[in-house]
């Protein structure tokens, strides 16, 4: 981390020590995946607590005055007070209440037009075009960023098999993937899933505008998708 993101009322450089009144200095260094702090005075401050710290810093020296200075464990500075510490932006934890993992435990029903393993597919209530389909894995994860890997290969391979399903059951000129990671992107249901969509020459894709398809639609479309998957 760049010294000028700690606060400076805080924070001198080692060879600044003279402008401070008896502070304790250690110093950061690099060390595998971890980072070493070097104790130059430390008895103002727990060894044992400082040892523990893995500070999101590197070459770097920090003075500092009294316990009360220190960031928590796993902690870094943010530049807005003289020992303003925050913990580290943690990812938001899978919630196994979702619609989609409701749907994968049966809970509220669904047009299904695949299934192995691994993978469910199943036709999207609001769909932004014909055919609209949801691709989603067994697995529980948010979305691409916190997902095993392991997950990933299934998955893809299922929304191939999907994508050539749809663009055959509905004669359509090509398919558009869609697959969105946190609100920024515009992910709205946060459990991993891809998109497919059936495109045609000059027709543009609705809005998701919260109206939902007449079910009789969408078990029609349901059928001619599990038909040219099995062709």
């Amino acid at each position: 981390m760049p010294h000028a993101l700690w606060p400076p009322a805080v924070i001198r450089r080692l060879d600044d020590r003279q402008a401070t009144t008896d502070p304790t200095f250690y110093s950061i260094e690099p060390i595998n995946h971890g980072l070493l702090l070097n104790i130059v005075a430390p008895s103002v401050l727990d060894v044992a607590y400082l040892s523990t710290l893995a500070l999101q810093a590197a070459g770097d020296s920090i003075a500092i005055g009294s316990l009360s200075a220190l960031p928590p464990i796993g902690g870094f500075a943010k530049p807005d007070g003289e020992c303003n510490w925050e913990q580290p932006a943690m990812a938001e934890a899978y919630d196994p209440g979702n619609i989609f993992a409701k749907i994968l435990r049966g809970e509220i029903p669904s047009h299904r037009v695949y299934e192995d393993d691994a993978v469910v597919a199943f036709m999207d209530v609001m769909p932004q075009g014909i055919g609209h389909t949801l691709v989603v894995p067994k697995a529980p994860s948010r979305n691409m960023l916190d997902a095993d890997p392991a997950t990933l290969g299934p998955l893809f391979g299922a929304v191939q098999k999907v994508a050539v399903a749809v663009k055959k059951a509905f004669k359509a000129d090509g398919v558009t993937l869609m697959q969105f990671n946190e609100p920024a992107s515009g992910q709205t249901v946060y459990h991993l899933h891809v998109h497919v969509v059936p495109r045609f020459e000059g027709v543009p894709l609705k809005p998701h505008s919260g109206q939902m398809e007449k079910p009789e639609v969408l078990a029609e479309n349901a059928g001619k998708i599990r038909a040219a998957l099995e062709n």
